[in-house]
């Protein structure tokens, strides 16, 4: 992982139902809301930022929050489903820096 980008995270806030995060090469920002195990993230802004050598896999991440609509929460991972109850992403909690 180059030092100049970091790692692709989300940052889920109860208070306001805000999310953040970075994608790869673009923060973004917009709200989410939940509904027992269901999720669904609203309209979602990012800058606009040319990565040539990340976007691939910043459009990858993208695309598993847009298709999420189930979560769970296994030991300190977070799993995200889409309407297939497919697995699309499967993060690791860690303490914010």
């Amino acid at each position: 992982m180059s030092p100049e980008y970091g790692e692709p995270h989300i940052v889920l806030r109860s208070k306001g139902s805000e999310v953040s995060g970075f994608a790869g090469c673009d923060r973004f920002m917009g709200s989410w809301r939940q509904d027992g195990e269901r999720t669904d993230l609203g309209r979602v802004a990012s800058t606009m930022m040319a990565c040539r050598d990340r976007m691939e896999q910043e459009q990858a991440f993208l695309e598993a929050l847009r298709s999420a609509e189930r979560w769970r929460v296994t030991g300190s991972h977070l799993e995200l489903y889409d309407a297939e109850d497919r697995r699309v992403a499967r993060l690791e909690a860690r303490p914010l820096e």
